[in-house]
């Protein structure tokens, strides 16, 4: 960038350095002519007007062939033609010629000293002035005394005007200086502002290419989870289960992730129907790997015990979850599941129900009974036997029963951000009951989610509704 400036300032300077040559060649050259008209001049002014053209055309030479400074290519024309105006008045033939010649060149040397003041530095038009100042002093004094006497005024005039330019080319040199340090400042911080551009661009592109990255394995992930659902979809029950044994019936299941840790298991054993609602701790990959855990000991109950009742299918998976696994003391990395399990005998109309902090709702004529479980988590200890109560329940046609997840009750929502809880989830049960279960699962399913609204799901839901 510094590099091009320059060559912009270069050829700025070439262009004008060529046209005030070009001009004053050409002043110079009408200037002799003038002088073969007047007979009255010296013959040796032909010659010094020769001596300045050839200097002016030194000056041109070098400045175009690039041989010296621009400054120096004027200081050399500058001297000449102050050398010039300087004879030019010592070869006046009278008085009258010697006046005119001095009135004309003083002004016309002062223009001279503003350009070299300008093109080249002060100094040398200080020098040039002094020059012609003493030539005037000593040419009076030797020849022509009445010069100094009529124009000591244009004298005091050409020094004042000397001073006026050091001045204004000072004040200039200044502006010139700040500006340069300003531009300096300028193309720092433009080189500064690139460096961080590159560093932006630089950093812009690893960030790409860390997105690609994470995209790529998160594609990987993302294939993996739903290979792992459809797995999971073909060990677990599916809704169709349920639908064999209740026509009415429905199913809301709502995972938090893409797979789940909430899962219902459903098996016919010896005339009865069993039917279970696990919430594994956790949700997402954990909480699906844990479902399969309990889905396999529910399955191992039936081969292990003799007479499986929902209390004892507890305490199977609960003791040998506690052998298997080893738990440590904090409660969040313990792996555990809360189990709703009921077993219908439907010639007695009868349902045994045994459950792990997971209650029952059951509705008969618009009124809601629960049935409280038994506060012990699967798996929570695994030096102690646990034990879960067996609870008898008498049917009649027409009951509804509920088995949900935490999932639903937890959820947070509505104007106070508070949980949807369990008192507004039985509410919601016992007025829409009156309706067919599918259009119940429609008004609850619509109700829970304005009250979500657009909070996040807390957790995996599971909610079962079955009519006797």
């Amino acid at each position: 960038m510094i590099e091009d400036r320059r060559k912009v300032t270069w050829a700025s300077y070439k262009n004008t350095f060529r046209r005030i040559h070009i001009i004053t060649i050409s002043v110079l050259i009408l200037g002799i002519g003038v002088d073969f008209i007047n007979q009255e001049l010296f013959f040796y002014t032909y010659y010094i007007d020769f001596l300045t053209i050839l200097l002016w055309i030194v000056a041109l030479v070098l400045l175009v062939t690039k041989k010296c400074k621009p400054s120096v290519c004027f200081g050399i024309a500058a001297y000449g033609l102050c050398f010039n105006i300087l004879v030019s008045i010592a070869e006046s033939s009278d008085l009258t010629n010697i006046l005119i010649h001095f009135n004309r060149n003083t002004v016309f040397l002062a223009l001279i000293l503003t350009l070299t003041a300008y093109f080249v530095n002060k100094y040398h038009a200080f020098v040039m002035a002094g020059i012609y100042v003493l030539f005037v002093v000593i040419y009076s004094i030797i020849k022509t005394p009445v010069l100094l006497e009529s124009s000591i005024t244009v004298m005091f005039a050409v020094v004042a005007y000397s001073f006026i330019i050091y001045f204004f080319v000072q004040l200039q040199e200044r502006t010139q200086d700040e500006l340069n340090d300003i531009n300096n400042q300028v193309m720092m911080q433009n080189e500064e502002l690139t460096q961080q551009q590159e560093e932006i661009t630089t950093q812009k592109d690893e960030l790409s290419r860390q997105k690609l990255l994470i995209e790529s394995r998160n594609n990987e992930i993302l294939d993996g989870i739903r290979f792992a659902k459809s797995i999971q979809e073909s060990v677990l029950s599916k809704e169709s289960d349920i639908a064999k044994y209740f026509s009415q019936h429905f199913v809301i299941s709502k995972p938090k992730s893409v797979i789940s840790g909430d899962f219902f298991w459903v098996k016919e054993w010896k005339g009865r129907l069993y039917l279970s609602l696990i919430d594994c701790t956790g949700h997402g990959v954990p909480g699906a790997l844990v479902s399969m855990l309990a889905n396999m000991y529910l399955g191992r109950a039936f081969i292990e015990l003799e007479n499986p009742s929902p209390d004892k299918i507890l305490n199977y998976i609960s003791n040998a979850i506690a052998q298997e696994i080893r738990l440590v003391d904090n409660f969040h990395s313990r792996i555990g599941m809360d189990i709703a399990c009921v077993c219908f005998d439907f010639e007695k109309m009868e349902m045994e129900y045994a459950a792990a902090f997971s209650p029952l709702y059951m509705i008969r004529r618009d009124n809601l009974t629960q049935f409280e479980p038994t506060k012990l988590m699967i798996g929570f200890a695994k030096d102690e036997k646990l034990e879960y109560k067996n609870e008898l329940i008498h049917l009649k046609k027409g009951d509804r029963i509920y088995l949900f997840s935490d999932g639903i009750t937890d959820q947070f929502g509505g104007s106070l951000d508070k949980k949807f809880g369990y008192k507004r989830f039985r509410n919601a049960l016992v007025d829409t009951n009156h309706k067919s279960m599918e259009m119940q699962k429609e008004l609850f399913h619509k109700k829970w989610l304005n009250w979500k609204s657009d909070q996040i799901q807390t957790d995996d839901i599971l909610l079962i509704g079955i009519e006797i």
